[in-house]
């Protein structure tokens, strides 16, 4: 069949689609109320410092938020694979991030400990399970070290020397 050919050499010449990933949020056990914008900051920094270098994509932010309304996510650590095959069917996310983090003393240089969990929404595994901790006033410090090794763990490698410098700017 002739356009067969064409359809397996543009097969064969396509590049495979990044996986996607979609940063959830973060649980604040500290039950502190003005720790509350942690969650919200390690999102966004983590989201970027995992897109850097274009070797997974990151779902939307809005789309994250209107999904969680939409399918009434509890706040949690980690999701059951069930949730997780429904937040596949909404969003079509490959891998969820989420975790808890509790910040003890005062601001700016009370303790904060982040635990990431990275799982996959088709099998429902956790990938990848990471803590760190750092004062507060360090906190790109904290989400730099487990995003370098989240992204370890995934198989994506490290960032390029300027990747890395931009991310740390």
């Amino acid at each position: 069949v002739p356009g067969a050919n064409a359809t397996n050499r543009g097969a064969a010449n396509a590049t495979p689609s990044r996986r996607s990933i979609a940063v959830l949020g973060f649980r604040n056990l500290s039950g502190q109320a003005d720790a509350a914008w942690l969650s919200t900051a390690f999102a966004e920094m983590l989201t970027t410092e995992l897109t850097t270098g274009e070797q997974i994509r990151a779902i939307a932010g809005e789309n994250v938020a209107r999904m969680k309304i939409e399918l009434k996510l509890m706040e949690t650590d980690s999701y059951a694979p069930d949730t997780l095959a429904r937040i596949h069917r909404n969003l079509g996310t490959d891998l969820v991030v989420a975790g808890s983090y509790v910040a003890v003393g005062a601001p700016p240089n009370r303790n904060v400990r982040l635990d990431v969990r990275v799982q996959e929404t088709r099998s429902g595994e956790t990938v990848v399970s990471i803590g760190d901790a750092g004062v507060e006033s360090d906190l790109p410090g904290v989400v730099w070290r487990i995003g370098e090794r989240v992204r370890a763990e995934l198989g994506m490698g490290a960032l390029s020397p300027a990747d890395s410098a931009g991310v740390r700017a």
